[in-house]
């Protein structure tokens, strides 16, 4: 005798499974209640708006493959609120695009007019939250997107001003779909070390801030926070020809405003990974070992941020004087040491020992 089936029943046709991400401007409040309705739009949400939709109009227009079209997502502003709905047929991957739209769209308002006039005046820029979240949605007759996943992920993203890191909060259920989709497609990263390549597999980092009682939520939520990304390949919106038409100024000015922005006291991870990862694309290894020791000062669980600092002084040891060579091997042996204190048998430390040791 056969025992019960247990196959899921089919989806209705107006359901589907997706991702949220949510993204509001922390403080905008304070500002609504000094100006008219007429300047806190101009001040404010003219420029969020056109943030939101060109960096996302640039991002799905250019992801390789043409993964994305007018049938599996959906950008709209309301307010101060910009809101992304991703409902591709990889789950994964939406998650993973929910994470990069929440960096790409940070840095980009830290570069906008608003924020530049206030980083010109040494104030800190007006940061923003982001809150993702994975579940089902309803899809109305108009086409617009209805679903407590939807108030959820609005309850996650408020929860963003209690950050201490980035300020980008995702529910568990979105952080276990990513990290299958991370160890199913084992993308990884080289960097030429001497000659040779050193591989860092693609790895998201969070922060557990806890099961947090929400309001309208019956049961606490499960919230992390992203601490640090390594993309595990070139990411395509930190090409410069990307960066460029984003921003619409060059790179090195780009650069120049987080760098200030951070002068500024401001805390945020995610301007020091992209500054990173910049410089890495570019081959810059001062810069990379400079903010990969800001980095790991900030975030000291973490072996890739060491072992890229190993990596920037094993490169800049090459073509210099011999005392600057010493001075960067020496840096370069010590941020090993680090890193094996956080992961003792990880293969590229010892590959970057067996280079170190050819210098000897």
């Amino acid at each position: 005798m056969m025992g019960p089936d247990h196959t899921e029943p089919a989806m209705p046709r107006n359901e589907t499974f997706g991702t949220v991400l949510l993204l509001d401007i922390m403080n905008s409040s304070e500002y609504a209640n000094v100006l008219s309705v007429k300047d806190y739009y101009e001040t404010f949400l003219r420029e969020f708006n056109d943030t939101v939709l060109r960096a996302a109009e640039m991002y799905f227009r250019l992801y390789p493959g043409g993964a994305y079209d007018a049938t599996n997502h959906y950008v709209e502003v309301v307010g101060d609120e910009g809101r992304i709905f991703l409902f591709s047929d990889n789950p994964g991957r939406d998650v993973q695009t929910a994470l990069d739209l929440a960096v790409l769209i940070k840095i980009a308002w830290i570069n906008g007019p608003f924020n530049r006039a206030r980083i010109f005046q040494n104030k800190a820029p007006e940061d923003l939250g982001a809150g993702i979240n994975s579940g089902y949605l309803y899809i109305k007759k108009n086409g617009q997107l209805e679903g407590f996943g939807i108030n959820l992920t609005k309850r996650i993203e408020s929860h963003t001003r209690f950050g201490s890191v980035s300020k980008i909060m995702l529910h568990k259920t979105s952080r276990s779909i990513l990290d299958r989709y991370v160890t199913e497609n084992r993308i990884a990263m080289r960097l030429p070390v001497n000659g040779k390549d050193i591989s860092l597999p693609q790895h998201y980092f969070f922060r557990f801030a806890g099961n947090i009682e929400l309001k309208g939520i019956a049961q606490p939520v499960p919230i992390y926070e992203l601490q640090y990304i390594n993309w595990g390949d070139r990411p395509f919106f930190m090409e410069s020809s990307f960066i460029k038409a984003l921003a619409k100024r060059s790179v090195a000015d780009f650069t120049n405003i987080l760098e200030t922005a951070l002068s500024l006291s401001v805390l945020d991870t995610t301007i020091n990974n992209i500054l990173l990862f910049l410089a890495l694309m570019n081959g810059d290894w001062e810069k990379a070992s400079r903010v990969a020791k800001t980095l790991y000062e900030e975030l000291d669980n973490i072996m890739e941020i060491p072992l890229v600092a190993a990596v920037a002084n094993i490169n800049l040891a090459r073509g210099t004087t011999k005392d600057a060579a010493r001075r960067c091997l020496l840096y370069g042996r010590r941020w090993l040491e680090i890193a094996r204190t956080i992961r003792p048998h990880a293969e590229q430390i010892d590959e970057l020992e067996e280079i170190l040791s050819a210098f000897r």
